[in-house]
């Protein structure tokens, strides 16, 4: 029998890695012994993978984390690669926070909602209570002045909370987050970026089959959505098949400007791409263009071929 209290950690770039092999792992492990961790939670995909390579405090923040997981698929990809006895799978950071949120209802775990827009955190907070009877001992959107960091600090530590999660972005939760734990380290500091807003329906995440396929970057808005601007339902289902085409599949992952740039030219020249599609399809028999296509591709990726 499994034993999922443990789990290995595997080396990528210097950095360390839980290889979970599922999402009821995570919860085991993080639960271990029926007492929550201590500590910080850092999901890790292509992007920050990149970032740490160009900026040394981000990295230096990562590498105290001491819960790093691979929530990329190119990350997943990367550690079989390395490691081919490894089993390991994407365990997505807004699934890890909402699963662990329902844990920490069934145990009655405190916790404190750090992050977001005030509208935003009162509904996390609402629909939390509501769905799961989540104990929230505290919290606090995230327009506040820096002067009032340390108190906001103590009120972490009189709170009690066991679990802190902090929807601000990276990396400016992990310094928060960092800084937090100074004060009070006796809970599980977890970032969650925009997860609230998935959460709460404010953005709407990818459909199932991007989120299973390891592409839910790729659907990810350039803005949230608005009533005056609709996302094309066009645009994602477009990207998939320009992938798919591919006789290769290469999932690949790049820096997040160029994604944006790649969906915006998408979203914003919608007959140019299907001309350029159409031609693609055209060429597809072509043995160069099947060699071009997936090597461009991987030559994209921070972690290789995927």
């Amino acid at each position: 029998m499994t034993d999922n209290t443990v789990a290995p950690v595997y080396e990528l770039r210097g950095l360390k890695l839980i290889g979970w092999r599922d999402m009821q792992h995570a919860l085991d492990y993080l639960y271990a012994g029926g007492a929550l961790k201590e500590g910080t939670l850092v999901a890790i995909n292509a992007e920050k993978m990149l970032t740490i390579e160009d900026n040394p405090q981000v990295r230096s923040l990562i590498e105290a984390a001491e819960f790093k997981y691979a929530d990329g698929i190119s990350v997943v990809r990367s550690i079989r690669k390395k490691f081919p006895q490894a089993r390991v799978e994407r365990v997505a950071g807004a699934d890890l926070w909402e699963a662990l949120m329902e844990r920490a209802g069934r145990e009655g775990t405190p916790v404190f909602l750090l992050g977001g827009k005030p509208e935003v955190l009162e509904q996390t907070e609402d629909k939390l209570r509501k769905q799961w009877q989540v104990n929230i001992v505290g919290s606090q959107d995230g327009y506040f002045r820096a002067e009032d960091r340390q108190a906001l600090f103590e009120r972490i530590r009189a709170s009690g909370a066991k679990i802190v999660t902090v929807a601000m972005g990276s990396p400016r939760q992990e310094i928060l987050m960092r800084d937090c734990r100074e004060v009070y380290a006796h809970a599980l500091y977890m970032g969650v970026g925009g997860t609230y807003d998935v959460f709460t329906g404010y953005v709407k995440r990818a459909p199932g089959i991007w989120q299973r396929l390891g592409l839910e970057w790729l659907d990810s808005p350039l803005s949230p959505p608005s009533p005056a601007e609709p996302r094309p339902p066009t645009a994602t289902s477009a990207a998939l098949l320009v992938l798919a085409l591919s006789r290769q599949s290469v999932i690949f992952s790049c820096h997040a400007p160029l994604i944006w740039g790649i969906r915006f030219f998408i979203v914003r020249y919608p007959d140019f791409f299907y001309t350029s599609f159409a031609i693609f399809i055209i060429l597809r028999n072509h043995s160069l263009t099947q060699c071009i296509i997936p090597v461009y591709f991987a030559r994209l990726s921070p972690l290789g071929w995927l």
